[in-house]
């Protein structure tokens, strides 16, 4: 499955590496959903809306990720543009089971 995402900003935070913020256009954003760029895989490592941590994100849905393996100057090539994350069998039914979701991460940025 692949879902389509406008990057709008892109960001350093220290303490949590990349973050990128943007808004699904086609499909639904989860957790550990991967990325090619310059033959580099990033990964989601978690996502947010409005200060919650979230497991997904749907179509018209804004968003803030921390991207696991994609330093700042890495992802520049994304910005204003419209890519896809693909999935990777990453099961969301058990994660939902469990209460790992982080709350507030970006709130002190």
């Amino acid at each position: 499955m692949k879902t389509k995402v406008i990057v709008e900003n892109i960001f350093a935070s220290e303490g949590h590496g990349s973050i990128i913020r943007g808004k699904v256009t086609d499909g639904t954003l989860t957790i550990g959903m991967k990325y090619q760029i310059s033959g580099k895989t990033i990964t989601i490592k978690s996502l947010e809306m409005g200060h919650a941590g979230v497991k997904r994100v749907k179509t018209d849905e804004k968003f803030q990720a921390v991207i696991q393996n994609g330093d700042y100057a890495l992802l520049q090539p994304i910005l204003k543009t419209e890519i896809e994350f693909f999935d990777t069998g990453y099961n969301i039914e058990k994660d939902l089971n469990k209460e790992t979701e982080k709350k507030g991460v970006f709130s002190n940025i």
